[in-house]
């Protein structure tokens, strides 16, 4: 279970910032990184 956190919260990371390099606001980002990692 420890594992899964920290590959969510990781991926997560990689998702915000390649959110934030393209520009993108978090709200846009939030719909998409909700139903991404969620199995």
């Amino acid at each position: 279970m420890q594992r899964e956190k920290e590959l969510k919260s990781s991926r997560g990371r990689v998702y915000i910032r390649s959110l934030i390099d393209s520009g993108s606001n978090p709200p846009a980002g939030g719909h998409q990184f909700e139903s991404g990692p969620r199995y």
